[in-house]
Parts: C-alpha cells; structure tokens; sequence
C-alpha cells in the first residue's frame, strides 16, 4: 500500500509541477496497465489515467473514462474470482450494488443538464 500511496503522490507531483504526457496509443496502454493493476489492488486506479486525460476535452474524456472504469470493475471482479481471492458474498455485494450503479448512469446525463 505504501508503494502505490507513493505512486500516487508521485503523480500529483508531475501534474502539479505541469509535466504533461503525449496523449497516444503507447500512453493509453500503459496507464491503462498501470490503472488496472492499481484499481484491483487498492481500488483507486484513476491517477496514472488522470494524468493522461487531465488536457483533453472534458465530455470525451467523461465518457471514456466511465466506459473504462465500469470495465475494468467487471473484469477486476473477474480476476479475482478466478485467482480464489474473491467471495461468493463479494460477488452477491456487487450484484446488489449494480441497480444503483444502473440508476446513476440513468440519471447522469439529465442532472448534468440541470447543473450548466
């Protein structure tokens, strides 16, 4: 956890100091690479892609950030579940969770309309 605590703040500190990565094929792979591992490890898998994505258009990057994050959540549950370190009770828990997840998708797009 301490690794990637300062992993973390490592990548703050690019960012803050205005270090910007090319937005490529060769970038997109390893911090989707990077972000998977992150994610299923500690469930924070968003700065090495908030890194790449944080000078691109906000709807494009909203968009394809949410279609990869609700992927990589199945295929994080997935690994898991093979490898034996995910629960039946884990799985149930994340089944129930979906309805919500549903409904927020649901309602995304109408709220952000109030909020312009």
């Amino acid at each position: 956890m301490i690794a990637f605590g300062l992993l973390t703040a490592f990548g703050l500190a690019l960012s803050v100091g205005g270090w910007k990565f090319p937005f490529n094929k060769q970038t997109l792979i390893g911090a989707g690479l990077i972000s998977g591992t992150m994610g299923t490890i500690t469930s924070v898998g968003a700065p090495p892609l908030a890194l790449i994505y944080q000078k691109q258009d906000p709807v494009t990057s909203r968009a394809t950030l949410s279609s990869y994050f609700a992927l990589g959540c199945v295929l994080s549950i997935i690994v898991l579940m093979l490898s034996g370190l995910g629960t039946w009770q884990e799985l149930a828990v994340s089944a129930m969770l979906f309805p919500a997840t549903l409904v927020g998708v649901i309602l995304a797009k109408p709220l952000r309309q109030i909020g312009r």
